[in-house]
């Protein structure tokens, strides 16, 4: 006989045992830690909405209020007939009769109503009174948590979006509404508050599931972004969306390590790659820098040259400047860098400043011999390569300034349209 089956038939025994048939059908609805708070015994049938629960001969009829649900039971004539009413369900408990008999009339959702008739001199105020608090913490806790079970979802489409301001306002209200459900729950008579706290244990759990799932979520979308950025050379918006990833899925992993799910390895593996992801990020301008020298170095077309050596100014640049007001440092030492631009500032001014040359030597023989369209198109060549080698000059104060106008001069004898320098 398990204990459940023991404590029951010590509470009911009394002057009209139950029936060992009947005891057992209802210890077979009860689960482990369930307990019987109050009951009622009687004789008669119990009436319902599409019929009744019909007594044998001297058969006995229950009606049970443990911690989790209300239990009516009656020895049938065809053996024990036990119906179920969780609490959450109950509609509606109260007393009527008069002076020689009295009925429970319980109302429930969708199921009618089910009126049991008690012994002479049973406490029905007390069961109704019971019944009635117990129903009261159920649903209100209940109601609070399918609450926070919405708000959690709420949060997680907020999370997900990158909308810290609503999430913000979801999380306070989430956990308003998770201590509510604690509140009542603490409220509730003894029997009904173990079951209470482990439906809320279950909800937290549920909302811890969906929160560390939005920052999952939220973190591959920033991880994506950060992808992209780090494509488009924006370095340090790239580091701060792999930052904000990388703290999403710390978080998401204290949650799944306290609730045990199963994501902790995933997790775990998608900040090793973020973490290796932020090295390259950190060692990528210089590296560009250097392949894009190399570049020019290897070539023997000038365009080429020149183009490689502007994208190789352009990644020490970076590597200057990105990560500025964040926690990352860019490789290369900032003396070491400034000596490198020079460098390649130096060479990228003669390289344009030769292009330029050329395309206005280019511009004069091709005015000679009446080929004007050639002529306007190589100009356009000379005067925009000259004017990225002045910028360049007067940028890093770097090149031969007075040169360079000289070269403008002829660009202006030969190419009219052009402006002063």
């Amino acid at each position: 006989m398990s204990e459940t089956e023991q404590t029951l038939r010590a509470q009911l025994s009394g002057a009209q045992p139950a029936a060992d048939g009947l005891v057992d059908a209802v210890a077979d609805r009860l689960g482990p830690d369930e307990s019987l708070e109050r009951h009622l015994s009687g004789t008669k049938a119990i009436e319902h909405d599409d019929g009744v629960l019909a007594t044998a001969p001297g058969g006995r009829s229950l009606a049970l209020a443990t911690n989790e649900k209300l239990v009516f039971a009656v020895e049938a004539p065809s053996g024990p007939d036990v119906v179920d009413v969780p609490y959450l369900n109950v509609r509606q408990v109260e007393t009527a009769g008069g002076f020689f008999t009295t009925t429970v009339a319980v109302e429930v959702w969708a199921r009618g109503t089910y009126e049991f008739t008690p012994q002479r001199g049973s406490d029905a105020s007390s069961f109704v009174e019971t019944v009635e608090e117990l129903t009261e913490s159920w649903q209100r806790t209940v109601a609070a948590l399918e609450d926070a079970e919405t708000i959690a979802d709420e949060l997680a489409d907020h999370v997900a979006a990158g909308d810290r301001e609503g999430a913000d306002k979801a999380r306070d209200r989430l956990e308003e509404k998770l201590d509510r459900a604690e509140r009542i729950a603490a409220a509730a008579p003894n029997g009904a508050v173990n079951p209470l706290e482990e439906r809320i244990e279950t909800a937290r759990r549920s909302v811890a599931r969906t929160r560390t799932d939005g920052r999952m979520e939220r973190a591959a979308t920033l991880v994506e972004e950060a992808r992209q950025q780090t494509d488009a050379a924006a370095y340090t918006d790239a580091y701060r969306r792999y930052a904000r990833a990388r703290t999403h899925l710390e978080t998401a992993l204290i949650a799944a390590l306290e609730w045990d799910f199963g994501v902790v390895s995933e997790i775990q593996d998608r900040i090793g790659r973020i973490d290796t992801r932020l090295e390259q990020l950190r060692v990528r301008p210089i590296a560009l820098a250097k392949q894009a020298r190399e570049r020019a170095l290897k070539t023997d077309r000038l365009p080429v040259a020149v183009e490689a050596r502007q994208a190789a100014l352009e990644h020490y640049r970076d590597a200057l400047t990105a990560g500025w007001g964040t926690d990352i440092e860019f490789a290369g030492e900032t003396k070491e860098l400034r000596e490198q631009i020079e460098v390649v500032v130096a060479e990228l001014i003669d390289g344009r400043r030769e292009l330029a040359e050329q395309a206005l030597d280019q511009a004069a023989a091709d005015a000679a011999a009446g080929r004007d369209r050639r002529a306007q198109e190589a100009c356009e060549r000379a005067r925009e390569q000259l004017a990225g080698a002045i910028d360049l000059a007067r940028q890093f104060v770097a090149g031969d300034a007075d040169a360079l106008r000289e070269r403008w001069d002829e660009l202006a004898a030969v190419c009219p349209d052009a402006d002063s320098a």
